[in-house]
């Protein structure tokens, strides 16, 4: 079995003039003996099955024409022999109606065989794709099991930081370890941060994988993504202030933003809020000063920037961080949802997003729904 597969991946390499060379020595070697087994039993035996080798493979290995010229020859070969060596026939086109019949058993068979060698070669080829896209995703689903773990093992590091506090001073009130008023309140304050840092955690990992799931439902209908945009900017306004950062909307700082227009087109409404409160709160988290937003639609799409004047990303990771739990190596603490969450809904919307950033020059992220 394994000589018979070298043999065949031996031919396979070869050229067509090699393959043609060794049919053409083959149907020699067969009228040979077959003109030898005609002086000697003057044609009682049948060769018609040894004809069928030259074609059978010049059809497989070269072409469907290079089969029909050895299937003519072949034909030619036979009845030359049977007039060199056979017997006289009781009428005059006989010879010519055997070697009718032979030439169209012979074409028959050579056209039988190229097409399924043409059928077996696209089988191949799908077969060999399909092995490809399979590797192609165990390679995925290995590289998304790995940052699903990375993603577990970081959540429960982060769930169990604050939670660590809260049970060591907890004990030491309940053993009684803190005598004063100032020391219990010391202690008191501290499992309260503690707690909510705690509830912080899980609230934001509910939320994610909250919008994940929304993600498997598309209920598109009409949206205004300004005032979507504005809703959501005012509530992260607080902890803009806070860190002294800065929006622009179009180049108009905050007086301005009741002059700018609606932009409404068809779309999932909760879905886009989603992807506006992630590229928002990812802008804040990296931003030093400024966060610029660019917005505006023409007759053929709708155009959605968000950019911030952060640290930037380096651009070998421009395509993994729309991944499935990837984080940046270095990247302030996240879940890896959300940028996931931005790409499955650009695409829920037909739309495209590009990534234009480098270390230590901010990032922007483009969006282009079609209207």
């Amino acid at each position: 079995m394994v000589l018979f597969t070298d043999i065949i991946t031996y031919l396979n390499r070869k050229p067509k003039s090699y393959l043609i060379a060794l049919g053409i020595i083959l149907l020699i070697l067969i009228g040979i003996i077959h003109y030898m087994e005609a002086v000697m039993t003057k044609g009682e035996l049948s060769f018609s099955i040894f004809y069928l080798l030259p074609i059978f493979f010049v059809s497989w290995y070269v072409n469907l024409r290079a089969g029909i010229i050895f299937s003519l020859i072949c034909a030619i070969v036979w009845e030359t022999i049977d007039f060199m060596t056979g017997p006289a026939y009781s009428h005059p086109l006989i010879p010519y109606w055997n070697t009718t019949v032979r030439l169209g058993f012979f074409l028959v068979v050579s056209s039988m065989l190229s097409r399924i060698k043409i059928i077996t070669s696209k089988l191949s080829m799908n077969v060999e794709q399909l092995r490809q896209e399979m590797a192609k995703r165990r390679r995925a689903q290995q590289a998304f099991n790995e940052q699903k773990d990375k993603f577990l093992s970081v959540l429960i590091h982060d769930l169990k930081g604050p939670l660590m506090p809260v049970m060591g001073f907890t004990k030491r009130l309940i053993d009684g370890k803190v005598k004063s008023e100032k020391d219990i309140m010391i202690n008191l304050k501290t499992i309260l941060s503690s707690s909510q840092e705690l509830l912080k955690t899980i609230e934001i990992t509910s939320k994610d994988l909250k919008e994940k799931l929304a993600l498997e439902s598309f209920n598109p209908g009409e949206a205004d993504l300004r005032d979507i945009l504005l809703s959501v900017v005012m509530r992260f306004m607080p902890e803009l202030e806070n860190k002294g950062i800065e929006i622009i909307i179009n180049n108009k700082s905050r007086e301005g933003w009741n002059d700018l227009e609606k932009v409404v087109f068809k779309a999932d409404p909760y879905q886009l809020k989603t992807l506006v409160e992630n590229l928002i709160g990812n802008a804040i988290k990296y931003a030093e000063r400024t966060i610029k937003v660019e917005l505006n639609k023409n007759d053929s799409c709708l155009r959605f920037a968000i950019s911030d004047d952060g640290p930037g990303i380096p651009e070998k990771y421009h395509d993994k961080i729309f991944e499935e739990y990837f984080q940046v190596p270095g990247s302030k603490k996240g879940t890896g949802i959300g940028l996931y969450s931005v790409k499955k809904t650009v695409e829920n919307h037909n739309g495209k997003i590009v990534v234009h950033s480098s270390s230590g020059r901010g990032a922007s992220f483009q969006i282009t729904f079609p209207c």
